[in-house]
């Protein structure tokens, strides 16, 4: 005769089993799949690592001297690179650090300047070399194929720079970005600069007692400069890689210290037109990306038009607008259903703290406009 009670407990036994059977099976593919899924995920060649959220996942770091600079010359003397950016130090601490605490401050600075530009979106950024002066030099750069997903490039940088040797430009603490252009057939990079614009260098060959724009003394003999932005559109280099570099030196006589904060990010070039936004005589208003600093809209006959295209049919256009959005009227529209348009985008120049100043960088970008406003036909019945 059967025991029900046994036989119940029995059955309980068996399911409790089976369950704690299943969340282990559960849990082990959902341990073992997950590195997969995130690795699929990530995508350093499109730029998903600028941003510093992979940590340094794309990221490739030099260090070296800088012991053989002259006032005329900046020599990067590079004697190692780190595929793993945070083990490089010296007697001033670490190289290169990320920071994503937003309330972090910067103690040379006086406690001014935020180790996070958290003011433009930014949620990490990395330290580049440090305090110590030992006329040390770091550098980190990262290379990304250009694609409509990513050729808006930006920039973001801080730098804290002592000042000693004011005349003797790059004897100082000196601070330089680039975007550097690939050989299509190889991949590899090559010695030039993607545009001429695409250069910016900041030495510190400054005097705390009348410093530029934007820039603040700090502790004693230190100066620093706030949050800036730089964006290059790099429309005309997509389905081609790119090298972005960043490199900060001490002073070359081994007494002097210069140290900089970066974050970066790569999105689309493109221009916002939102559907139904029109009210009265607004067809709708376009939007080109935020930042720059000259804006010229012009109509187009198409949006397929190659840059060089774009930039004859520019030098024949009225501008319609040079802000950073186009209000479009139903006078612009006309009767035709649809139009185009471009945008000429120019960012702020990147020139040397000394010498010859550079262009501005300029790249075009195109939209195209529908009139989708709902039309309501309204008659009276009786």
């Amino acid at each position: 005769m059967i025991d029900n009670d046994k036989f119940r407990n029995y059955r309980v036994m068996n399911i409790d089993m089976y369950r704690q059977n299943l969340k282990a099976v559960v849990a082990f593919l959902v341990l073992s799949l997950c590195p997969f899924v995130l690795s699929a995920q990530f995508d350093a060649l499109n730029g998903d690592g600028l941003d510093f959220s992979h940590g340094y996942s794309g990221w490739v770091a030099k260090t070296g001297s800088y012991s053989n600079s002259s006032s005329s010359s900046p020599s990067w003397g590079w004697t190692q690179t780190h595929t793993d950016p945070t083990v490089p130090q010296d007697a001033g601490g670490k190289f290169f650090q990320i920071f994503s605490d937003a309330n972090a401050l910067d103690s040379y600075s006086n406690n001014q300047l935020h180790k996070v530009p958290t003011q433009f979106g930014c949620q990490y950024s990395s330290q580049i070399n440090n305090y110590y002066g030992g006329a040390s030099c770091s550098q980190l750069e990262y290379t990304m194929e250009v694609s409509s997903n990513n050729s808006l490039l930006t920039i973001y940088y801080a730098m804290v720079l002592e000042l000693p040797h004011s005349g003797q430009h790059y004897i100082n603490p000196t601070f330089q970005i680039d975007v550097m252009a690939h050989d299509p057939a190889t991949n590899q990079m090559t010695n030039d600069l993607v545009e001429p614009c695409a250069f910016f260098e900041q030495s510190g060959d400054l005097n705390t007692s009348s410093l530029p724009t934007g820039w603040h003394a700090g502790q004693y003999g230190w100066a620093y400069c706030d949050w800036q932005q730089v964006k290059i559109n790099l429309k005309k280099h997509e389905g081609n890689r790119i090298t972005l570099r960043i490199r900060l030196s001490d002073c070359s006589y081994s007494a002097h210290g210069g140290y900089g904060y970066i974050a970066a990010k790569a999105e689309p070039a493109k221009i916002d037109v939102p559907g139904c936004a029109g009210n009265g005589d607004t067809v709708t208003v376009a939007y080109a990306p935020a930042g720059f600093q000259e804006y010229k809209w012009f109509e187009v006959d198409n949006i397929y038009m190659s840059q060089d295209d774009l930039a004859a049919a520019d030098a024949a256009a009225p501008s319609l607008s040079t802000s950073q959005e186009l209000v479009v009227t139903n006078a612009m529209m006309g009767t035709e259903p649809v139009r185009y348009y471009a945008c000429k985008i120019k960012a702020a120049a990147m020139y040397p703290s000394w010498g010859t100043a550079r262009p501005q960088c300029a790249a075009y970008i195109t939209t195209q406009v529908n009139d989708i406003r709902p039309i309501f036909n309204l008659q009276a019945t009786e």
